[in-house]
């Protein structure tokens, strides 16, 4: 078992305390001295509070593991908004998200962009989710059919996947949250 796999099995319990969950694990060499990127994720959402607390508790499990008699330096960071899919369980946890997926599909590479539908042991479901292209005067949007278009991709075909973030839509719901809140304390203030 490597290093970073045994120190894995130690900080995923610790994190697991705080309803973070280890996204990955890293270990790097920078002359004497390692480096040791540890990424947590939350749904929700991390908190760099929270993140801060937990990096002590980190630090204290790496400072006894018998493997780091040398100096090391801890980062840990969150995956951000637009995450790699790497592990098997990441597409557990990004059910429901918008992401792009390249993949070999023959003799060529092919990718989807849509809502992550479904995940088995070996394949995923994505809805296909129109993409607007933006011309000089208006939108063009690709494939115009009403009914939804699922595609089916066997992970080991995967050559790169990642979560997307929609700030638009992020934008449409952060101002529609805003109104809710407003027409909320009005109705309080009748």
């Amino acid at each position: 078992m490597s290093r970073a796999d045994e120190l894995s099995d130690m900080i995923t319990p610790l994190v697991a305390e705080s309803s973070y969950r280890l996204w990955n694990l890293g270990i790097t060499k920078a002359s004497k001295r390692s480096i040791v990127t540890v990424t947590l994720d939350k749904d929700g959402g991390a908190n760099l509070d929270e993140m801060a607390e937990i990096s002590k508790k980190i630090a204290v499990l790496i400072d006894e593991h018998p493997s780091f008699e040398n100096e090391y330096h801890l980062e840990v960071e969150s995956p951000g908004l637009e995450r790699a899919l790497v592990k098997p369980e990441h597409y557990e946890w990004s059910l429901g998200m918008l992401v792009s997926v390249s993949y070999r599909d023959g003799e060529s590479l092919s990718r989807s962009r849509g809502i992550l539908k479904s995940v088995s042991d070996n394949e995923l479901l994505i809805e296909e989710v129109p993409v607007a292209k933006k011309s000089s005067k208006k939108e063009i949007v690709e494939n115009k059919s009403s009914e939804p278009i699922f595609t089916t991709i066997s992970i080991p075909t995967i050559t790169k996947a990642n979560t997307i973030f929609d700030f638009e839509q992020a934008m449409k719901n952060g101002l529609a949250q805003n109104k809710n809140d407003i027409n909320e304390k009005e109705s309080e203030n009748i």
